[in-house]
């Protein structure tokens, strides 16, 4: 008797959305829990903003090495990945820099941090250490994510710039 197994499910998209989303539920969960739990446990809240900041930085490493093993890449690739991530990095950087430079969105971060660790009743002492560190984390997940999106249009801009020259991609 023969079983016939479906060897793909979901499409290239639906893999993406199956590899990020354990990310964006703690992303959110932590973000939707973060104000009720600094009212109530402030050293709670600052272990749960370290264990969140350890889990999203250990699991995107493991889908890198991951994604590594599954795809062993040719000297093209190569070649177009040391281009995206050396130019996508420092374009990212320099953004993420200039975006913080401008008053509204400094600004708006700022209020978006005090609002979610607005701890009415806890002493102002905690309410500060609570939101430098909801802050750092902000940002450095700010930093990074501006980063990829640098690297992946640093990619294509190496793609775009081979297939003008004549060369394949």
């Amino acid at each position: 008797m023969e079983i016939l197994v479906a060897k793909k499910i979901v499409g290239k998209f639906g893999q993406l959305a199956l590899w990020v989303s354990p990310v964006v539920v703690v992303i959110t969960g932590f973000f939707l829990t973060l104000p009720r739990v600094a009212r109530q446990h402030p050293g709670f809240a600052q272990g749960l903003t370290i264990l969140v900041a350890l889990f999203v930085m250990g699991y995107s490493g493991t889908v890198a090495q991951r994604l590594q093993r599954l795809r062993p890449l040719d000297e093209v690739q190569v070649a177009q990945q040391g281009y995206a991530h050396t130019h996508g990095w420092s374009w990212g950087a320099g953004i993420t820099v200039l975006l913080l430079m401008i008053p509204p969105v400094a600004n708006w971060l700022i209020d978006l941090i005090l609002a979610l660790v607005n701890t009415t009743g806890a002493p102002r002492e905690v309410m500060v250490r609570t939101a430098l560190q909801v802050a750092l984390f902000g940002g450095i997940s700010l930093l990074v994510v501006i980063q990829t999106l640098c690297v992946i249009v640093a990619a294509r801009v190496w793609g775009r710039r081979m297939a003008d020259e004549g060369h394949p991609s």
